[in-house]
């Protein structure tokens, strides 16, 4: 009797702990972050300014997301869709006067990730971003254009979830984006690190 006691609590166990890995990251959530940005400009940028030593500040900023995980069929691999809301800060400056400084960012993406024993989701997300700056249009370039202060492109990351619970996880990430201003030629690369955490309904 004491050995089929035994039996069945190891068999609970493994059937507790099978229905855990299929549920951890799936289902509605919502979620903060705490992140580290900075942003650079690539390509035919700031000829007024090129000669000038440039002072990159990054800044801690905040975000909001939510979004739904869901698994593919009884597999290990997990798909999340997910909105993004962040706060801005990060700023480049020459001869202490502002360049450009980025006020917010919102993002749609689609995260690819496969669940490793119960608890950890390494994962790889690709996103369409949208940033607004505050620009310094006059004094970044003399032959590029910048109209409007939003510029648009696409996001590729890289992170690792855990999952304390199977209805909260924290976790790491690492972004860079790749955005242009629509009607201008003007192009930024920020990028980030995140600390996130996240509730499942």
């Amino acid at each position: 009797m004491k050995k089929i006691s035994i039996a069945a609590t190891v068999l609970l166990s493994c059937m507790a702990s099978g229905a855990m890995a299929q549920d951890t990251f799936t289902g509605f959530f919502m979620g903060g972050e705490v992140h580290h940005s900075k942003h650079g400009y690539k390509g035919t940028l700031y000829n007024a300014a090129k000669n000038e030593a440039q002072k990159k500040s990054g800044k801690i900023g905040f975000g909001l997301f939510g979004g739904y995980g869901f698994n593919f069929g009884d597999s290990n691999f997990v798909g999340q869709a997910e909105v993004k809301l962040r706060t801005g800060g990060s700023k480049i400056t020459s001869n202490n006067e502002l360049l450009s400084k980025e006020k917010f960012s919102f993002s749609v993406g689609y995260l690819q990730g496969y669940r490793i024993s119960n608890n950890f989701m390494p994962y790889l997300k690709v996103s369409l971003n949208s940033h607004f700056y505050d620009l310094n249009a006059n004094k970044i370039c003399d032959s590029c254009t910048i109209k409007g202060n939003s510029v648009v492109g696409i996001g590729a990351a890289v992170g690792v979830k855990y999952a304390v619970t199977d209805k909260f996880d924290v976790g790491v990430e690492y972004q860079k984006v790749f955005l242009r201003n629509i009607e201008g030629d003007i192009r930024f690369k920020p990028q980030s690190l995140s600390l996130s955490a996240s509730y499942y309904f």
